[in-house]
């Protein structure tokens, strides 16, 4: 609280203000070279990396928007908000045998849910492989 007087602060019962150091507009500047994620453990890492730092913009920036309309962008990050805002459990990956090699699908996320302490949700996306690239999708 603020309280602008004439009177002393010790006559109020109070103490100045510390004024807090500056800190730089920027603490970590972002990359200017987005590299996306051409190997699934990499992908693994950055899912996990976006959900416990809980920012949705990183999360959002793992997402494959291709096909989505201005409409359904919009519900689809706010749902995206909801899941940045849950703590993370685990992540897990999905895959099949294809060709008699193992096809990422899916990726599972477990998080705790903060209106029951001790619950989790289980929230899937498909993985997508587009321009050598991996992605989610909904």
């Amino acid at each position: 609280m603020t309280i602008f007087t004439d009177r002393a602060c010790n006559a109020l019962r109070t103490q100045d203000r510390v004024e807090e150091p500056v800190r730089p507009a920027v603490l970590n500047p972002p990359s200017p070279h987005h590299d996306c994620s051409r190997q699934i453990e990499l992908f693994h890492a950055q899912v996990s990396a976006a959900l416990d730092s809980g920012d949705v913009n990183k999360l959002s920036g793992l997402y494959h928007w291709m096909e989505d309309t201005p409409n359904s962008a919009n519900i689809l990050m706010d749902e995206l908000q909801v899941i940045s805002s849950r703590r993370l459990v685990d992540v897990e990956v999905e895959s099949i045998e294809l060709d008699g090699e193992e096809q990422p699908t899916r990726l599972w996320l477990d998080q705790y849910v903060p209106e029951r302490p001790g619950q989790t949700i289980r929230t899937d996306f498909k993985l997508v492989m587009n321009g050598g690239c991996w992605w989610l999708k909904r």
